[in-house]
């Protein structure tokens, strides 16, 4: 719904031209209703929060459409604007105007001069209920899941290893309304499919566990006014849906007590499948932990479609949408605190289709569909709804390999370029226990990732992406801490903890040796897992031992050490000492740095045309010719400094 200035907005033929000339009737027709003031209202407060200043100058708003977007400024007396916000624009081809709609437009036109702020129903109006767990919104997202499974080939074959007849060791049977309990499936054979359910534990768990003590108890009756509210509603929604079983980690993977050691490891082991064969994902996308919830009370006026007739730029009359990212697209789930846990990432992209509960409303993902939102809930022509498609999510998988460089038609290039995007999205998660889990939680997409790359996976990388897969890089927020046990290796991307990039130039050119030359030699590289049976799992220990040019590398010792910003330091040449090459580097953890005496260059790919070179900063450990990754390092040219200095082995533990 809109008001009746932002209707005029769409009305009018030219490209820019006045909005609202006062907050205050922004402020009223957010409240009366109008999504696009309703936006504009809130980065209003949030930047007048920020510029207190501002407000004695006499704002007004403007706005100018592009072919695609409209944007809105916010200009002061003074003439200082600011951009307040972008809002997608798209054809609604699939829409036809209501009856009504002729006399709509003369109502608001004539609203323009004395209340530009009212919202006057437009004939696109829906009712949605005021609760995320109404049965109307259950019935919505029976309407999904029956779609999805009688229409949806790819959705059911997404890989060929998935077997709907294979369960969990544990499920909670729902088939007995309001009395759910535990069932052992090697004891009870389930009769149907089963949901699986994906919820923050929240920063100081405290809810109902699983354990070797109230199991016998819990196989009679979970008492379900016990359990969270998350639970409680994860079991409503599966009931609902027709499905007789569901699996929640806590629940059904033994927590406490005799056999919970044993029982996890064979469960992180099993991950894979238990979401790869589930039917659907519930995932409670909004809460910090399962106390809140998945159903929720909602706002309905902010669920309202925005469509108008009226002209863009660049187009003639015609029906509109419009959308805000950050509401109406796939933002709502990416951006959620659900997103933020790094186990989450797997159990996405494994199971074969996700029904999300946000704050607001229901969501809908799936192989062959585009990301629909209970407001929008048929496939819409928008790109912003479109998923967040995280491949390998929506190719079907393979096990099979051919050449090095084309594995059953998708490019080595593609491969990388997945992997480590679901790297780098993975690493900006948060776990619980990294110490234990950073191998574990991925250890679902490394399988399946492994079944196309046809190449041994080595501490959280691919054997044939060596040694370019060395050069990743840490971004602000991430460091490399100091904890009881063993984690990975330096030269692992999960050695240190927060945000990680891999830059796609690098494995790009390094397929081609007309872009790129390889300046060192993967002689060997030893893995040893902490449990044989999981190859994907925790390590024992790992080391790389290399050949190549290593390099004598000093700097002088910052003040302030910042591991973001680039430092300068100098090789040595081995042929004339006192000649020195400058060098930009960065710190993987500012806590890292070392004497400066005691550094050491060494280069791993040069890109031919630019000549540039990157490589790693290394320092010593206790052992001859054993160091550890401390950083990287970029240089546009290092002269003849490459030209006949020996190539030696080392080994980066």
């Amino acid at each position: 719904m809109l008001c009746a200035m932002c209707v005029s907005v769409f009305r009018n033929p030219d490209r820019k031209g006045p909005h609202h000339a006062r907050l205050e009737h922004v402020e009223r027709a957010a409240s009366a209703g109008c999504k696009i003031c309703s936006i504009l209202q809130n980065k209003i407060v949030a930047f007048t929060k920020e510029h207190p200043d501002h407000n004695t100058l006499a704002p007004c708003l403007r706005y100018i459409k592009f072919k695609r977007l409209i944007r809105f400024d916010i200009l002061w007396a003074n003439f200082n604007k600011k951009s307040l916000q972008f809002l997608n624009i798209e054809p609604s081809r699939t829409v036809s105007l209501p009856e009504c709609y002729d006399s709509f437009l003369a109502l608001a036109n004539d609203d323009l001069a004395t209340e530009p702020w009212r919202v006057r129903r437009d004939g696109f109006y829906s009712h949605f209920p005021p609760n995320t767990g109404h049965l109307k919104v259950a019935e919505q997202a029976s309407a999904w899941l029956q779609n999805c499974i009688g229409y949806h080939e790819s959705c059911e074959t997404c890989d060929p290893t998935r077997d709907t007849t294979w369960y969990p060791k544990r499920l909670i049977n729902v088939t007995t309304p309001r009395k759910p309990r535990l069932s052992l499936t090697t004891f009870e054979k389930p009769n149907g499919r089963y949901a699986t359910l994906s919820h923050c534990w929240g920063p100081n768990p405290q809810f109902m566990v699983l354990s070797s003590d109230n199991e016998e108890r819990l196989r009679h009756q979970l008492p379900i006014n016990k359990l969270p509210r998350a639970f409680q509603d994860a079991i409503i929604t599966t009931e609902r849906l027709g499905i007789p079983y569901l699996w929640i980690d806590s629940l059904c993977i033994l927590q406490k007590g005799d056999g919970s050691e044993e029982d996890w490891r064979e469960h992180t082991v099993a991950m894979r499948q238990v979401y790869l064969n589930c039917v659907l994902n519930i995932a409670v996308d909004h809460g910090k932990d399962p106390h809140c919830g998945a159903f929720q009370e909602r706002d309905t006026l902010a669920l309202q479609k925005c469509n108008v007739l009226g002209y863009v730029y660049g187009s003639d009359e015609g029906i509109w949408s419009v959308f805000h990212n950050e509401k109406d697209s796939f933002y709502v789930s990416m951006e959620s605190p659900l997103s933020c846990r790094a186990w989450a990432v797997q159990e996405r992209l494994l199971s074969p289709r996700i029904l999300h509960f946000g704050s607001a409303q229901i969501s809908w993902e799936c192989n062959e569909e585009e990301f629909l939102l209970e407001s929008l809930p048929e496939a819409h022509e928008n790109p912003v709804t479109s998923p967040h498609r995280i491949w390998p999510f929506s190719i079907p998988m393979t096990q099979e390999s051919t050449s090095s460089n084309q594995i059953q038609g998708h490019s080595l290039t593609t491969l990388r370029s997945a992997w480590w995007t679901i790297v780098e999205v993975y690493a900006k998660g948060g776990l619980t226990k990294p110490h234990k889990d950073k191998f574990v939680a991925l250890a679902g997409i490394a399988e399946r990732f492994a079944s196309l790359y046809g190449h041994d996976y080595l501490a959280g990388i691919f054997r044939c992406d060596f040694p370019v897969c060395l050069l990743w890089n840490t971004l602000p927020g991430s460091s490399r801490p100091t904890e009881d046990g063993y984690r990975a290796p330096t030269w692992s991307w999960a050695s240190v903890d927060g945000p990680i990039c891999m830059e796609s130039d690098l494995y790009k050119d390094a397929l081609s040796p007309e872009t790129a030359k390889e300046l060192t030699t993967v002689k060997d590289i030893q893995v040893v897992h902490l449990h044989q049976n999981n190859i994907y799992g925790q390590l024992k220990s790992a080391s790389i031992h290399l050949c190549g040019l290593l390099f004598c590398f000093s700097t002088p010792l910052p003040q302030s050490v910042n591991q973001y910003s680039e430092m300068e330091g100098f090789i040595h040449s081995i042929n004339e000492p006192r000649f020195m090459y400058k060098l930009g580097f960065r710190l993987d953890d500012e806590n890292d740095f070392f004497h400066p005496e005691s550094l050491f260059a060494f280069p791993v790919l040069q890109h031919l045309e630019s000549k540039t070179i990157d490589g790693l900063i290394l320092k010593p450990t206790n052992v001859p010719k054993v160091y550890k990754r401390l950083g990287l390092f970029k240089e546009g040219y290092l002269g003849d400094l490459l030209e006949g200095h020996p190539r030696q082995e080392l080994t980066i533990v």
